[in-house]
Order: C-alpha cells, then sequence, then structure tokens
C-alpha cells in the first residue's frame, strides 16, 4: 500500500482554505492564544490586575464553538456569504457585551457568573454537535458527522502533544547544549500555542461540509465496536450491578442513600447512553440484533437507578437546601428520565434528541426565576431565614440581632455555611436586607484579627463565631483563618555571597515531591516535609543536609498586622530564610506560601521557594 504524504503547498492550500471557512473561529482562536501566552508571562501576584486577558481567554474558547456552529449551520442552509456573515457579526456583537459584562473575579470561586458561563460553553460544545442538522432529518449523516469530529479532536490532541515534547526536547537541547537560557514559562506558552492556534486551525480542516459527507467518513471503525463491545459496555454491566447491589442495601437496611451515589448514577448512565450511541449505525446489522436487545434492557435497568437517584438528591436537598450544584444534579437526573422514556416508548427513536434536548436544558437553568441561580438563592436564604428565627437572632423587623445566648455547633456550623455559600455565589447583596450595617463596608474593612474569610465578618455581626465546613464540634472555639503571601512583583533577588542558584522548587500537601538537582558534579536533594514543617537541603557529596522551619516566617508576617487579604505582596526580606551548618550557607526566597492559621498554629499548604547555596569553597 503506497502512502502519499501532502505536500507543503498542499498543507498551506488547505490551511487557507480552513481560514476562508472558518474566519471568524481562528480569528478569536488567535486572539485568545494571544492573550493567554501574555498571561503566561504575567506574575502570580500580578495577576489579579491582568484579569481583562484572562476574561479574554475565557470568551475566546466560548465563541471558537458558536461561531463554528454558526458557520456549519449556514452551510447546512446554502446561506450566501453576506447572510452567513451578517449573523456572524451580530454574534460577535453579543459575545464582546458579554465579556464587558463579566466581573472582574469571574473566574474565581463558584460564583454565579461562572457557573453561568459553564453552562454556555456546554450549551455551545453540544450546538456544535448538530447545528448542521438541525433542518436535515437523516441521522446515519448525524452520526458520520460527529464520529468524525471525535476522531478528528483526537488526531488534533496527539499531533499538539508530539509537536510539544519535539520542541520542548528541541529547547531543552538549547539550553544544555548551547547555553541558551530558556525561561520554565517558554514552555507553558508553547504549549498554549500549539493547543489555542495549531491544534484548533488541524481541527477545523478536518470538519466535513454537513452536505458533502463521504462514504469514507460514514464508514463504521472495527475498532470501534470493539472497544464499546468488550471494554466499555462490560465495565458499565460491572457498575449497574454495583449499584442495585447498593439499592438492595438500602431496602434490606431501611438507610438513606449516600448522597455520592448521585455521581456514580449520572456518570454510568450517560457512559451507557453513549455506548448505545457509537454503535447506531451498525444496530440493524443480522449479526448484531444483540444492540436492540441490550439498548431496551439498558434503558429498562436504568429506571430503578433514577429512582434511586432522585431520591439520594432529595435526602440532600432536604436536608440542607438547594444549591447550584445540587440543581444541576436535579437538572440532570430530569433530563436523563425524559431520555429513558423517550427511548422506551417513541416508535422513532432519533439520537439528535440527546444533544439538543441537554443543550436546550443547559441554557433554560442558566436563567430566570426557575434557573439554577435564583432557585438556590431563594433555597439558601430561606434556610437561613430559619435558623436566625430558631436561635432568637431576627428582630420584629427581620433584623439580625446579636446573639443573647448559647447556639449549637450544628446550627453555628449551617449559618456560617449559608453565609459563605451565599457570599461566594451572589456577594453580599441578597444578605443585605437582614442587616442595618452596610455590608460592603463591613467587608472593606481592615482588622486586626485574622479571620477565616469575609463571611466571618459577617457572622461577627450576629455574635456567633464563624465555623469552616471541615471543623468538627471538638474544634469549636478554634479560629481559622486562611493566609497567602507572595513575593513582591518585579523584584530582584540579592545573590551576594552565594555562589549556586539550585533553582524554584513548588510544595503542596498533596504531592510531596523531593527535588534533585545536579550542578557541576554534586547532586543537591531538596524536600519539604509539610507535617513536621522542615525543609531539608543536602547534598550526596558532602552529606550535609540543613533543615529550615517555615512556620517562624510566617509568624513574623503575622505579627505585622493585618491579614494576607490585605497586604499579599511582602518585601524580599520580609519573604527570605537563611541558614548555614558546618560551611554551608542556604539562602531561601519564597515565591508564594499560602495555608491556614489553625487557633495558635500554622498549617502550610502550598509554597513556591527560590533556594540559593554558597558551600565555601572557591573554584
Amino acid at each position: 500500500m503506497k502512502i502519499k504524504f501532502p505536500s507543503i503547498g498542499e498543507i498551506s492550500e488547505k490551511g487557507t482554505d480552513t481560514f476562508k471557512r472558518f474566519p471568524f473561529a481562528l480569528s478569536i482562536a488567535a486572539i485568545g492564544t494571544i492573550s493567554a501566552i501574555w498571561l503566561a508571562d504575567v506574575s502570580w501576584g500580578q495577576k489579579a490586575d491582568y484579569f481583562y486577558l484572562l476574561n479574554l481567554c475565557w470568551i475566546s474558547a466560548l465563541s471558537i464553538s458558536v461561531f463554528v456552529s454558526i458557520t456549519t449551520f449556514s452551510e447546512s442552509l446554502g446561506w450566501n456569504f453576506k447572510k452567513a456573515v451578517l449573523l456572524k457579526a451580530g454574534t460577535l456583537f453579543i459575545l464582546a457585551l458579554y465579556y464587558y459584562l463579566l466581573p472582574e473575579e469571574f473566574s474565581l470561586g463558584e460564583t454565579e457568573s461562572f457557573y453561568r458561563y459553564s453552562l454556555f460553553f456546554l450549551s455551545a460544545h453540544l450546538l456544535v454537535s448538530f447545528a448542521p442538522f438541525l433542518k436535515s432529518g437523516d441521522v446515519e449523516d448525524f452520526w458520520a458527522y460527529n464520529k468524525t469530529l471525535f476522531l478528528r479532536i483526537l488526531t488534533a490532541l496527539l499531533y499538539s502533544m508530539v509537536l510539544f515534547a519535539g520542541l520542548s526536547i528541541a529547547m531543552l537541547s538549547l539550553e544544555n547544549l548551547l547555553e541558551i537560557n530558556i525561561s520554565g514559562r517558554r514552555y507553558s506558552q508553547l504549549w498554549i500555542l500549539l493547543v489555542g492556534l495549531f491544534n484548533t486551525w488541524f481541527f477545523l480542516a478536518g470538519i466535513p461540509h454537513p452536505k458533502q459527507i463521504s462514504q469514507r467518513e460514514r464508514k463504521y471503525p472495527g475498532g470501534l465496536k470493539v472497544f464499546v463491545q468488550y471494554i466499555l459496555i462490560p465495565l458499565i454491566t460491572v457498575y449497574i450491578l454495583i449499584l442495585y447491589l447498593y439499592t438492595g442495601k438500602i431496602i434490606l437496611e431501611w438507610q438513606w442513600p449516600n448522597g455520592w451515589v448521585a455521581n456514580l448514577v449520572l456518570s454510568f448512565s450517560i457512559a451507557g447512553i453513549l455506548a448505545l450511541l457509537l454503535l447506531y449505525p451498525i444496530r440493524n446489522q443480522e449479526k448484531n440484533r444483540w444492540i436492540h436487545l441490550f439498548s431496551k434492557g439498558y434503558y429498562i435497568a436504568l429506571i430503578p437507578l433514577i429512582i434511586l437517584l432522585m431520591l439520594s438528591i432529595w435526602v440532600r436537598i432536604s436536608e440542607y437546601g438547594v444549591t447550584v450544584n445540587r440543581y444541576f444534579v436535579a437538572a440532570l437526573a430530569v433530563w436523563l428520565t425524559g431520555i429513558v422514556i423517550y427511548f422506551l416508548i417513541a416508535r422513532s427513536k432519533n439520537i439528535k434528541v440527546i444533544p439538543i434536548s441537554l443543550c436546550v436544558i443547559s441554557i433554560l437553568i442558566s436563567f430566570g426565576p426557575l434557573g439554577a441561580f435564583e432557585v438556590s438563592k431563594r433555597s439558601q436564604l430561606d434556610r437561613f431565614e430559619g435558623l436566625l428565627e430558631k436561635n432568637g437572632l431576627l428582630s420584629q423587623e427581620k433584623k439580625v440581632v446579636k446573639s443573647q445566648s448559647s447556639i449549637s455547633f450544628d446550627d453555628r456550623k449551617q449559618i456560617s455555611s449559608k453565609v459563605a455559600y451565599i457570599l461566594e455565589l451572589e456577594g453580599t447583596e441578597p444578605l443585605q436586607p437582614y442587616f442595618k450595617q452596610d455590608l460592603e463596608e463591613v467587608m472593606d474593612k481592615e482588622e486586626n484579627e485574622y479571620r477565616y474569610n469575609d463571611a466571618g465578618k459577617i457572622t461577627d455581626l450576629m455574635g456567633i463565631e464563624f465555623v469552616s465546613e471541615w471543623q468538627t464540634d471538638g474544634q469549636a472555639g478554634v479560629s481559622m483563618q486562611s493566609f497567602y503571601y507572595y513575593l513582591e512583583s518585579n523584584k530582584s533577588i540579592p545573590v551576594s555571597g552565594y555562589s549556586l542558584y539550585l533553582g524554584e522548587f513548588t510544595f503542596n500537601t498533596y504531592n510531596q515531591n523531593n527535588y534533585e538537582v545536579e550542578i557541576e558534579g554534586v547532586k543537591w536533594v531538596i524536600s519539604y516535609n509539610a507535617e513536621d514543617d522542615l525543609l531539608n537541603i543536602s547534598s550526596d557529596s558532602t552529606e550535609k543536609g540543613i533543615d529550615l522551619k517555615l512556620t517562624p516566617l510566617i509568624n513574623r508576617l503575622k505579627a505585622l498586622g493585618g491579614s494576607s487579604q490585605d497586604v499579599p505582596d511582602q518585601s524580599v526580606e520580609m519573604m527570605t530564610l537563611e541558614a548555614e551548618d558546618m560551611g554551608v550557607k542556604v539562602k531561601v526566597v519564597l515565591k508564594n506560601i499560602s495555608g491556614i492559621y489553625e487557633g495558635d498554629g500554622v498549617k502550610i499548604q502550598n509554597l513556591t521557594a527560590a533556594i540559593l547555596i554558597d558551600t565555601g569553597t572557591e573554584d
């Protein structure tokens, strides 16, 4: 078999044709990629000042799918160039307005704006799958089109990873062989460039015209059937059996289902539906009649699991009220119920129903009085008010009064949880009617006393101590306050008196890394033990090791007064530790450090440190 490789001219022509077909999508991809590359060059402490770049990256990621959908939709209807451009220009205006309306803290935490963006992002990607087939009833072409998209995504990702690996090794070779200094940020920028522009361009080049689906694209891959029949379906069957056993346990022990089971039911129910979609084109072949039997049996088997799912959601909501995440799970449960009913009773089973219905639900629940945000806000406020009334914290005018008696730990924890949730999702506005004080002023007021978060300032107005979600009754009365400090930007690190720079090293409590650096034939080992708070630097040649404790530095920063939220950036002097033992000097400059003040103690969770060494020897 002769393999023909495309020439440079053919690649260039294909790339040009792709840009002519998707000019809006590729232009937006370029803007987003440049923004992300620029952002990658900004120090961590300054990123908040560049929120407009970060928001532009998010909007670009959303816009690419939207413009691809518009292009394929207009192609399916045979629109002329002018009509399609007018629709894209109108869409561009709406997306630009959406970008303008995004808050600065858009991507920080579980805020309403970020949740809503996530729903729009999901909807836009689902739209790509069915936009060119809204007016077409050809389900076989719909399947072939999406199969091609799926394989193209995998191919594009593979090519991007291979290119990144190859170019990264080339850059590393320049560093080690030619002694060219290349910043570590250039590797991340290379990845951004490949994923943002090359990956997108390559993927778009392979999107078939909706009216020109070829026989090659309609062909069913034999390997796909093997994967689904012998790997995916058996795995799904095993998990369904596990869930049935768990259902039997619930009935026998007569206990409420674990909230975690909802995620399992949803995950493997959707995976099973995906497996059936992957087998759709070959379902009517004589040798594959089992697919019809499995399909019907699968949807029937899901009915008890959906009941279990609904029961699990109801238990969580009845205990703690509706949150956005619980609303999403409930919405998916309703959608799954509808899909099961449709494929069990409908005579003509159109698989386009799956992405279209999920896309419509995602958009509908993103706004309005019955949307996820209004429903969850009303639910949490109602429970918040109920807790206040129960503990005598609410006057006849529905205003908060300070507690005059002891409040149970569970009630304090629930009040704290409601306040923290509402603050993160909506800010102070929903809570303001309950308080005489201006909550925005309370949030902005500097406090000498360290608090866990802004919710602690509001619970103080009620005369109760804030209780975090992970605190237990035995920890009641132990104050907790998160901290985050970072090195002041654009400040050089003094190197006088030190002959070796080992590098920058990042540690966290979830991944206890040990780093090894070899310089001039000497291997240096850098490790951090969070439990004992010991940063250790040692070498294999001299067998000398130096231990440094970071807690004294954190206590020193705390003693300055004002929280890390007020003054997070610190001078080089304040972020430096030095030690010397048996002729070896070590200088540690913390680039950033974060954790929790727990009572009088400190729990460090993340840190990045630059380390310099002097061994006292001369070349």
